[in-house]
């Protein structure tokens, strides 16, 4: 049912003017639609071993989710506000089309000061993803590995 209000929410917001709303607020009409993501996401953790390709699936929506997580807490985002606020919002354009932009894409162009607590942000985003990422990690690796090592005959 989660599901089924989410797609609701994209039909009824598909053709709204007002999207973005500048940098930071994005398409926060969506943010419930984190629930059964979470819980997708959840699932896909709980039936590792079942199958490669959808555990390898879930592996990249869950390093996408961290990322996210990432970009939004150590991300500068001064020096995007300023190039979309000159000119007299010129740039907005720009802004809202142009990845380079993006919240998601800031600390790739231009890594930012870690600050103490960015880094304890950093690390336990990295303990959760590890902890999650395991079970996943294993089964595409199982998979990918032959079954015997050429070193002695060994089991995999």
């Amino acid at each position: 049912m989660m599901l089924v209000f989410v797609v609701g929410l994209v039909l009824v917001y598909a053709k709204w003017w007002a999207w973005d709303r500048g940098i930071s607020w994005g398409p926060r009409f969506f943010l419930f639609a984190a629930i059964p993501a979470s819980a997708l996401i959840a699932a896909g953790i709980w039936r590792a071993g079942q199958s490669a390709a959808a555990d390898a699936l879930t592996l990249g929506v869950l390093a996408l989710s961290a990322w996210v997580a990432l970009s939004g807490a150590i991300a500068n985002l001064t020096v995007v506000y300023r190039f979309c606020e000159g000119n007299g919002f010129a740039n907005q354009q720009a802004c809202d089309y142009v990845p380079n932009y993006s919240s998601l894409w800031q600390p790739v162009r231009q890594f930012p000061h870690l600050t103490a607590s960015t880094t304890l942000v950093v690390a336990y985003v990295a303990v959760v993803f590890g902890y999650l990422a395991a079970p996943l990690a294993v089964s595409v690796l199982r998979s990918l590995l032959p079954r015997r090592l050429a070193f002695g005959g060994a089991q995999v």
